[in-house]
């Protein structure tokens, strides 16, 4: 009960420090599906890839390459107001193993 009470108390300072829709979290890796659910609501797109002979580029081509074949990646997406994050989980994980963050402003997406 404890722990639930420290996670509603985190949730409400999470979301009272949005500032038009922007979370300061940084990086949900490692956090578990209701979390994001939680903090975020249900995503706006899940898609699901199976990993066969394809090549995939882009931001879970790490994650591909260690997959074996008929081994799946889960991808929840979500708009944010300057663009979109997508959070992966493999197989039937329910906890976060990658993220990546798409902004709607080009140059945005190239700055390190």
């Amino acid at each position: 009960m404890a722990n639930r009470i420290k996670n509603f108390i985190f949730l409400i300072i999470l979301l009272a420090s949005c500032e038009n829709g922007s979370l300061p979290v940084e990086s949900f890796m490692g956090l578990d599906q209701s979390y994001l659910i939680d903090v975020l609501g249900e995503p706006d797109g899940i898609e699901e890839l199976v990993r066969n002979e394809e090549h995939v580029f882009g931001s879970i081509e790490d994650l591909w390459y260690n997959l074996k074949m008929g081994e799946k990646i889960v991808i929840w997406k979500y708009e944010t107001h300057d663009g979109w994050r997508e959070f992966y989980f493999l197989n039937n994980s329910t906890e976060v193993v990658g993220e990546f963050r798409w902004y709607t402003d080009f140059e945005t997406n190239f700055v390190s």
